[in-house]
C-alpha cells in the first residue's frame, strides 16, 4: 500500500492502529534520514522520537486532494518539528523562536554592521 492510501485509511478509521504501525514502519528510514541532518546539534534518538510525533501530526493534517505527496508533506513537518525542538532545547535559557532574528541583528550591529547590511547579508543566504 502507498503512504497516501494508508493515510486515507487512518483518517477514515479503517483498522487505524494496524495501518498506523505499517505507516511508521514505511516512514522510519525517512524520519531517521532527516534526523541525521541535525545530528551535530541534537541527539538523533531525541529527534527520531520527535519525528514520530511529527508523523502523527502530518497524518492528522494531510489533505489528499491537494497535489503534494504525503512524504513531501511529512518532510515539511519533520523539518519544522526538528528546528522547533532544537530551538527549545539547545540553550540554557529558552529564547523564543522569533527573537533569534533580533539576536542576529544585535550581533551584527555590535560588530559595526548596520541592520540594512544585515538584511542584505540574509538575502544572499
Amino acid at each position: 500500500m502507498s503512504n497516501e492510501e494508508l493515510v486515507r485509511d487512518i483518517q477514515t478509521g479503517q483498522q487505524s492502529s494496524e495501518k498506523m504501525l505499517l505507516l511508521w514502519q514505511q516512514c522510519e528510514k525517512f524520519i531517521i534520514m532527516i534526523a541525521n541532518k541535525y545530528k551535530r546539534i541534537a541527539e538523533v534518538e531525541d529527534l527520531t522520537q520527535e519525528g514520530y510525533f511529527a508523523l502523527c501530526q502530518a497524518v492528522e493534517k494531510y489533505d489528499g486532494t491537494k497535489e503534494a505527496t504525503f512524504i513531501h508533506y511529512l518532510a515539511i513537518w519533520l523539518k519544522q518539528t526538528y528546528s522547533r525542538y532544537i530551538m527549545n532545547n539547545s540553550h540554557n535559557i529558552r529564547v523564543p523562536v522569533h527573537a533569534y532574528r533580533h539576536i542576529g541583528v544585535a550581533a551584527f550591529q555590535r560588530n559595526g554592521i548596520s541592520s540594512t547590511e544585515y538584511a542584505a547579508f540574509k538575502s544572499i543566504e
